[in-house]
């Protein structure tokens, strides 16, 4: 899983394995985040996130 900033750098990486569901700590300032994860597959999902 990757998360990038709203200007595409990258800010966060993790590896998770056999996992339905995942908690991270975002520690950043409020605003607009992508969520970027990639499964065993190579299949990507990308999801907006909005810290306030």
């Amino acid at each position: 899983m990757n998360i990038y900033s709203s200007f595409g750098q990258l800010i966060q990486t993790r590896i998770f394995e056999n996992s339905d569901r995942i908690q991270m700590k975002l520690n950043q300032p409020s605003g607009i985040y992508f969520v970027e994860c990639i499964n065993d597959n190579g299949n990507k999902y990308i999801s907006k996130l909005i810290k306030k």
